[in-house]
C-alpha cells in the first residue's frame, strides 16, 4: 500500500469514528466495528463514495477487514483512537482480540482539519448520515 493510500485508509477510519461519536454510538465493539466498515462498503456506492479498502476477508466470524485492523493500530498508537477493554480470545478458530473503540479529542481535532479539505467531504457526509440511520435503529 503507498503512503497517499495508507493516509487516506487513515483518514477514513478517523472520520468514521468521528461520525459514530456524533451519533452517540461509541465505544465501538471489534465484532461491531467490523460489521458497520462491511456495512458502509455496501452502501458506499449509492452515494458515489469510494471506501479506501473495498475487499473484506470473509472470516468464519464474520466480515472482517484486515488493513482496517492494522490501521486501527497505528491510530490507536497515534492516540487517535482509544482501545479499551482489550483481551485476548481463544476459540475454535484460534486467537483474536477482543477490544472496545472510540475517538479520542485529539482525534476530533483532526477531523476538523480533515473536514476542511474539501475532497473528503463527500466522505465525511456519507459517514454522518450512515451513522446518523444507525443511531435510529439503536
Amino acid at each position: 500500500m503507498n503512503k497517499q493510500t495508507r493516509l487516506a485508509s487513515l483518514g477514513w477510519l478517523t472520520l468514521f469514528f468521528e461520525a459514530a461519536e456524533r451519533c452517540a454510538l461509541y465505544p465501538i465493539s471489534m465484532e461491531m466495528l467490523h460489521r458497520f466498515i462491511y456495512l458502509a462498503n455496501v452502501l458506499s456506492p449509492l452515494s458515489k463514495v469510494k471506501m479506501p479498502n473495498e475487499y473484506t476477508l470473509k472470516h468464519r466470524r464474520g466480515p472482517y477487514f484486515p488493513q482496517a485492523q492494522y490501521d486501527i493500530g497505528i491510530l490507536v498508537a497515534q492516540r487517535v483512537i482509544e482501545a479499551t477493554d482489550i483481551s485476548v480470545i481463544q476459540d475454535e478458530y484460534g486467537f483474536w482480540l477482543k477490544g472496545n473503540y472510540r475517538i479520542t479529542k485529539y482525534g476530533l481535532s483532526i477531523t476538523d482539519k480533515i473536514n476542511e479539505q474539501s475532497i473528503l467531504e463527500n466522505y465525511s457526509f456519507f459517514l454522518r448520515e450512515f451513522f446518523g440511520a444507525l443511531s435510529l435503529l439503536h
